[in-house]
């Protein structure tokens, strides 16, 4: 029988082995982080983990849910439904909630009270040569509440010298650049520059030059709206807005 649970760092084996059967991006790393800076949750039937979701709070004015998965062998009996209605009530004093969803998760979650912000794209591609910044020190994020922690979690940044920043991380089938706030264009070179290949970007907004689609999702949210600023060149990845 099917039983709900918190996850633990213990479930990060589990959880990458869904991520990774679902073609997603995330490393044993990303469920570790994960896993330390939300509250996760899963689903098991005969000792395996078929279904998670997370979410983070940023304070009490911003919760993100992400890592909502069920394996494809029990998919259609309701799992992402439960795990969704632990985290809304987990979340309960939040003011916003917010979340990217694929085709096949959006209407669960209309159906929960979001709704939709606008489409995020997840880019893959690698720039062309020709950027070029000085070096800085991060300025000012701007995301819709205080991320620092998620921030400090991701290490040193890339910065310029007019503030803006991007962070990056390895991938399990490409390397991600991102968060990033403010000249994108300049970042993406210069990270382009460190190695060798193309890499993922979620961006609300068109293409940057030498990158094309790999796949869409919808920004939604749920409760008082805020929205993404302009500032935000791209995300922090799916699971963390």
């Amino acid at each position: 029988m099917a039983s709900l649970r918190q996850l633990t760092l213990a479930d990060r084996e589990g959880g990458l082995a869904l991520s990774t059967a679902s073609g997603w991006n995330q490393t044993a790393e990303d469920w570790h982080r994960v896993l330390t800076l939300a509250t996760a949750w899963g689903i098991e039937d005969q000792g395996q983990l078929v279904a998670t979701a997370s979410a983070i709070r940023y304070g009490n004015d911003l919760a993100w849910i992400g890592m909502v998965l069920t394996a494809q062998s029990h998919r259609g009996h309701g799992l992402a439904t439960q795990l969704m209605t632990t985290a809304l009530a987990h979340l309960s004093d939040c003011t916003l909630v917010k979340l990217d969803a694929t085709d096949l998760g959006a209407p669960l979650y209309r159906r929960l009270g979001f709704k939709d912000e606008g489409p995020i794209t997840r880019y893959v591609g690698r720039p062309p040569a020709g950027h070029h910044a000085s070096k800085g020190q991060p300025g000012a994020d701007a995301f819709e509440a205080d991320r620092s922690e998620l921030l400090a979690s991701l290490g040193t940044p890339l910065s310029l010298e007019d503030g803006s920043f991007a962070y990056t991380r390895a991938g399990r089938l490409l390397p991600f650049f991102g968060p990033c706030v403010g000249q994108g264009e300049a970042l993406l070179s210069w990270f382009a520059a460190q190695q060798p290949g193309e890499f993922l970007l979620d961006r609300i907004g068109p293409a940057p030059e030498g990158f094309r689609p790999a796949r869409q999702l919808m920004r939604m949210y749920r409760g008082r709206f805020k929205p993404t600023s302009e500032r935000q060149y791209a995300g922090a990845g799916f699971e963390f807005g």
